[in-house]
């Protein structure tokens, strides 16, 4: 960075550099010009009232100039660009119920002009924050500080100084010295690229004090305001050692890729908490204004919030520590057919040792333990800097994936607790852990009263006879037969592991695959069959199946309704029979999953979109995401159309869900599109589709690319993806968690196709398909909104070199996310390529657009959290 060398330094340097060389003095010289003539005293600036009220701040806060703490909500007013016509935004800027206005000046902003903004802020009882912007290379995305330097003399310590200093603006005032100017493209925390920035403002900050003033002075971050790290490794701390009056706010501007999940805003502000200075979002982008790039801005407000949680500071003594808490029930609960869910937080450096583990664990009423297994800390199981949803479905005691204590009662549960483990992590790593948000929930579809789904293992099946070769892969049984030398074939499992219930009828459903080359075995069938009877001499079964309701090469879900088994006293085995094929066969047969239902359903939900649509009720939520935004969509007939606008054979389109009210777990389902492409899309052939997922952390995953020459001309193309443990996505970013997924797109990739080829695409479907889970009843709930909460979880159990009362203050309540202000960009006045940043229709009207409702009217806009500021005790 290129910096201002100071008068002081010059003058040393040349006594250096002349020293011993008095033979080039004149001696006749009646001045020595070393030695710089005495300038004339410096003429005293005008200084504010020395007893004004001010707004202050302390390590995480501002405080209004009443002294009650206030989240600034806010609008950027481009004033400076239109002075004249500007100041009549303000008023209708205040009727949004905003507590601040961040005012826009420029180097030709007069005295007069900023009095004229100020008197009108002031009368509408806002905040002030004038700000100097001037383009790239003098100010704004700009290294150098010739215009910094320039423009603090000329305009904040000389032509605006006047009015600055004026006693009644003091209360209301808060002065960002610059916009977005600093080093470019460092980004890393632990760089020296920063200090030439720092140094500046330090600087900077010291001549502002000297003037006296002692409002808040607010450091926007360098790299077009997005780079937050300038602030970490103690350089927020050096900035505020350099004011004698501790009242500075850094500000960041969430733009670019820097900010645009839900993990990279909790990482920076969880950073920028720590600083002991208190930070804002001076700006930010969204409305899919810089395509890809663009930040979700409803998030952004949504995390300034902020949420309490429950903080573990664990003091770490070696690589054996174990620690646990639990919280136990007011009374035992059932747990059978619940889902348990807990939002866990990792800092990045445990994820980087990729040692420690973590686990959720239940007790029964007799102190029995059941666990549900542990997630590494490896940047999937648990993520980095991030709110990891642990989710967890319960049917029976057997799906508890953990350790398991002989005789735990599902039915009769006492309490939750969560378990860490250093698992070989050095001492040294250490960071605070959190949990939040920490849910039971009960109901839904029934749970059947048996289900194998072959996930993991074999579930207890094997062959019964036959001598097949039975495994496990890929989420299904695998029936390697050879049907030439043995017949017939069973695979089973022992009647105890089954606990039917034979009182009423019941259903039995198996979902097989049957390869292609079966279509030419007229008599090939299977049925379920139940042996039983303590001498195993009874037996009955459901009949087989009909050759001509099979499909060959594809998935059949073969089903059994209805049907009495109720001779069955003592069950010993519960199987499948395949029957009566006489040829060979090389590709298996494959089974994906065997249900038993009684006769209220269970498990027989209908199949919905659980992520995504069949547009039956419109496109409500669903737009461009990024690439071309310039995409016309309509629905008719359950049927969505969408029209896009091709400026050129490269650029994508992509059309995307809003976010789902759930998280689905996209393993075990299947996502699911139907396409109807136009005649010459097909004709030409270069376009290809692909379907992508994004998780609740933002990150995506790109299923297989399509190419739509293959598709059916004048007809819908059905596609299906069944996603599993081990599926091969196209393209998945690092990070990515199909288990946690909210949101489904289409990316579309013309790929040299001509932009007049451009007709409307029909979509039928895009969707994630899965069992509709009916009404959800909330048995357990705790958000940590209150001390007592955290209170309530206490020491369990510990191991290595932990112990009760070494762990006495590792457990406190605290910030999730701390709260932090914020100032949307812009009121009016963007051009052409970021118009979509416009708040309202209008420069002098309360004429809010779709991106001024969603800032000021939504649930965490401004009218929602904004307080009035105070400007006097």
């Amino acid at each position: 960075m290129k910096l201002r060398t100071h008068y002081l330094a010059l003058v040393v340097a040349a006594g250096l550099g002349l020293q011993g060389c008095g033979d080039l003095l004149d001696e006749n010289a009646d001045t020595d010009t070393l030695i710089p003539e005495q300038s004339e005293p410096e003429v005293d600036r005008p200084s504010p009232p020395s007893d004004a009220y001010v707004i202050k701040t302390n390590a995480t806060e501002i405080f209004d100039a009443s002294g009650k703490a206030i989240l600034l909500r806010g609008i950027n007013l481009q004033y400076g660009d239109s002075p004249s016509t500007r100041i009549n935004s303000i008023e209708p800027l205040a009727q949004t119920g905003s507590n601040v206005v961040r005012l826009q000046l420029r180097e030709n902003t007069t005295a007069a002009e900023l009095r004229a903004a100020l008197d009108k802020i002031v009368d509408a009882g806002l905040i002030a924050m004038p700000m100097l912007w001037e383009e790239e290379g003098k100010i704004t995305c700009t290294e150098t500080d010739t215009y910094l330097m320039q423009y603090l003399d000329e305009l904040w310590l000389g032509e605006w100084l006047e009015v600055l200093v004026d006693a009644k603006y003091q209360p209301h005032l808060m002065i960002n010295i610059a916009n977005e100017w600093g080093p470019m493209n460092v980004w890393n925390a632990a760089s020296f690229g920063y200090s030439g920035y720092i140094d500046t403002y330090k600087s900077i900050i010291r001549e502002f004090r000297e003037v006296g003033f002692k409002v808040p002075l607010v450091i926007d971050a360098p790299h077009c305001g997005q780079d937050f790290n300038a602030f970490l490794g103690g350089r927020g701390q050096e900035l505020l050692v350099a004011d004698v009056e501790s009242n500075l706010v850094l500000s960041v501007h969430a733009y670019g890729s820097g900010w645009n999940s839900s993990s990279k805003i909790i990482t920076a502000a969880d950073g920028l908490a720590k600083t002991g200075v208190p930070f804002i979002v001076g700006e930010f982008g969204g409305s899919f204004a810089f395509g890809d790039a663009s930040i979700d801005h409803l998030d952004v407000m949504k995390k300034s919030i902020g949420d309490n949680a429950l903080v573990f500071d664990f003091p770490w003594t070696g690589d054996t520590d174990k620690v646990a808490y639990l919280h136990t029930f007011a009374e035992p609960l059932n747990l059978t057919g619940s889902s348990v869910t807990a939002n866990v937080y990792i800092p990045e450096k445990y994820i980087n040792d990729g040692k420690l583990t973590a686990q959720l664990y239940l007790k029964d009423a007799g102190g029995r333990f059941a666990s549900f297994g542990t997630e590494l800390a490896n940047d999937k199981d648990l993520r980095a800097n991030a709110w990891t949803r642990l989710n967890y479905r319960i049917d029976s005691a057997s799906d508890m994936e953990g350790f398991v204590t002989d005789g735990f009662e599902l039915d009769n549960v006492a309490s939750l607790g969560i378990e860490f483990f250093a698992n070989g992590k050095p001492a040294s790593i250490n960071a605070q852990i959190k949990l939040d948000n920490v849910m039971i929930e009960t109901g839904g579809a029934t749970p059947p009263m048996y289900l194998a789904d072959f996930n993991s293992d074999a579930n207890g099946w094997s062959t019964s006879w036959g001598n097949t070769n039975t495994t496990q892969a890929s989420g299904a049984l695998n029936l390697d037969h050879d049907w030439l030398n043995n017949g017939d074939f069973a695979i089973a499992i022992g009647g105890g592991n089954v606990n039917l219930d034979v009182s009423q009828p019941l259903t039995l459903t198996a979902k097989v695959f049957i390869p292609q080359s079966y279509e030419t075995e007229t008599g090939f069938g299977l049925k379920f069959f139940l042996q039983y009877g303590d001498s195993w001499g009874g037996w009955t079964d459901t009949g087989g199946t009909s050759f001509d309701n099979l499909t060959f090469g594809d998935w059949n879900e073969i089903t059994f309704a209805n049907v009495d088994l109720s001779a069955v006293d003592v069950l010993q085995r519960f199987g499948v029979q395949f029957y009566g094929a006489t040829s060979a066969h090389t590709d298996p047969l494959l089974v994906d999953e065997v249900v038993v239902t009684g006769a209220d359903g269970g498990g027989s939900a209908a199949m919905v979109a659980l992520v995504g649509s069949d547009f039956s009720a419109g496109n409500d939520g669903w737009g461009t995401e990024y690439g071309i935004s310039d995409v016309t969509a309509s629905v008719a007939n359950e049927t969505l159309a969408l029209t896009i606008n091709w400026p050129d054979t490269a650029e994508k389109a992509t059309y995307i869900s809003p976010v789902a009210e759930g998280v689905v777990n996209a393993v075990g389902k299947t996502v699911k599109a139907s396409f109807k492409m136009p005649d010459d899309y097909i004709d030409n052939g270069n376009m290809g589709i692909q379907i992508y997922l994004r998780d609740v952390n933002g990150v995506p995953a790109y299923i297989n690319w399509e190419g739509v020459w293959a598709f059916t001309r004048g007809d819908f193309t059905h596609i299906s993806y069944a996603i599993t443990d081990d599926y091969n996505y196209g393209w998945a970013d690092a990070g990515f968690d199909p288990t946690q997924i909210n949101r489904i797109g289409v990316e579309f990739t013309p790929n040299g196709k001509p932009a007049e080829i451009n007709g409307a695409i029909e979509i039928g479907q895009l969707l994630i398909e899965g069992e509709g889970s009916g009404e959800l009843e909330t048995i357990f709930e705790m958000n940590f909104d209150q001390a007592a909460d955290a209170d309530a979880w206490v020491f369990d159990y510990a191991d290595g070199g932990f112990n009760q009362t070494v762990l006495d203050t590792a457990k406190n309540y605290g910030f999730g996310v701390v709260p932090f202000g914020w100032l949307a960009w812009s009121w009016y006045g963007n051009g052409e390529q970021t118009k979509a940043l416009d708040m309202s229709n209008t420069e002098d009207a309360y004429d809010l657009n779709e991106r001024g409702t969603e800032i000021v009217d939504s649930e965490h806009g401004v009218k929602a959290t904004a307080v009035p500021a105070g400007f006097a005790p």
